[in-house]
């Protein structure tokens, strides 16, 4: 079992925008909000997963990526389970089986993706974290 921290360090807070009701003319309303780091990695872990399974390359017509390969049913299998256990993360701390670990691990790294700098601060330090979980710590003092 491995535990992978998910408390990545932001070198700025990431916002999005989130429906807020409707103003008086009816209008949707919207409001920023900080999205906590844990699930910027989520979302990173998951886009370099599905980058490295789908193969994607732009259409184009539309500039959009879509997938090159499609997949068996064994691996939509894992994609699940390895998503499945991080979003059951407590306190952005998620425990995945080595297994999982280790497909999660090998599909971070065959991902590809053009360099951009603010990602790529996000993927360095999501790559430090898997790192960290990959080589256990080692016992404290008191032998726990």
């Amino acid at each position: 079992m491995k535990k992978l921290d998910l408390n990545i360090k932001l070198s700025e807070p990431v916002k999005r925008r989130v429906d807020d009701g409707k103003d008086a003319q009816g209008k949707p309303k919207f409001r920023e909000e900080e999205v906590p780091a844990y699930d910027v990695s989520l979302q990173w872990l998951s886009v370099m997963m599905e980058r490295a399974i789908n193969k994607p390359r732009p259409d184009v017509r539309t500039g959009r990526l879509i997938p090159t390969v499609e997949v068996r049913m064994d691996v939509q299998r894992k994609y699940n389970k390895v998503m499945t256990a991080l979003e059951a993360h407590k306190d952005g701390v998620a425990e995945l089986e080595d297994d999982d670990f280790e497909f999660l691990l090998k599909k971070f790294n065959q991902a590809e993706l053009s360099v951009q700098r603010d990602v790529n601060v996000i993927l360095v330090e999501l790559d430090k974290k898997l790192l960290e979980a990959q080589i256990p710590k080692p016992p404290n003092s008191d032998g726990k």
